[in-house]
């Protein structure tokens, strides 16, 4: 971010976080748009989370319409549940027929069409393509059309969703930000409770981003050290290399 930028431009706070852990994602078995709810664990990690997380001065707080997210951000937000505005554009991504079955299903799956996991599309699924479509429509349509100077923006989501929209906003980094060690974590599933945080600059008349700074990617510091390890080490659906 140059400092002409950051004196040119308005800016508003973009945070993104993962919901909970669920039962499915320590079974590995694919979750895409099914309702699955919440875990003890999940709980517990959305509560911890809610002691460690500042919501003094939030503008907008957006959830998917899901339970495992609409309750972590319950939970990160009791005293403003009500104040959450649900949306399906949030969803995770859909794997169609595939849905509620082993990950292993959808790597075989994968592997028989020569495609890495993320590449392939389950009958009735989205494309990788049609989320980052359905990501930045809602960044366009819900965000940047409406935002304000100095919003303090919260949205819970989920892994495969949260890394759609890093990967898009990445675009806006400046070239010198935009370092090996941040492409390559960028490029991971967030952990469950994760917290990403975004400065966006923007240009009021044409509601469009000019850049960004990253202040936090998936930040689980809220989380005990063996909380952290088992939310690093679950397998991910999303994950770029097969498992």
């Amino acid at each position: 971010m140059s400092a002409s930028n950051s004196v040119e431009f308005p800016n508003f706070l973009l945070i993104l976080i993962r919901h909970g852990e669920t039962d499915e994602n320590n079974q590995a078995i694919i979750q895409g748009q099914k309702d699955t709810k919440l875990n003890e664990t999940g709980r517990k990690q959305s509560k911890s989370l809610g002691e460690n997380f500042n919501s003094t001065g939030l503008t907008r707080i957006y959830s998917s319409d899901l339970s495992r997210a609409y309750d972590t951000c319950s939970i990160l937000l009791s005293d403003h549940s009500e104040s959450i505005i649900t949306d399906p554009l949030l969803r995770e991504r859909s794997f169609g027929e595939i849905e509620g079955r082993p990950l292993k299903d959808l790597i075989a799956a994968a592997r028989e069409a020569g495609l890495s996991t993320p590449e392939y599309i389950a009958k009735g699924g989205e494309s990788l393509v049609d989320v980052r479509k359905r990501v930045i429509r809602f960044l366009e349509e819900k965000i940047l059309a409406s935002v304000i100077p100095d919003e303090r923006i919260l949205i819970v989501s989920h892994g495969g969703i949260i890394r759609q929209m890093i990967e898009f906003l990445a675009e806006f980094l400046p070239k010198n930000m935009n370092s090996p060690q941040f492409d390559r974590k960028k490029n991971l599933i967030p952990p469950n409770t994760s917290v990403t945080e975004f400065k966006i600059f923007f240009c009021p008349s044409k509601r469009q981003i000019q850049s960004i700074e990253c202040m936090r990617l998936h930040d689980i510091g809220h989380l005990d050290e063996k909380t952290q390890q088992n939310a690093l080490n679950q397998p991910q659906v999303n994950a770029k290399v097969a498992i």
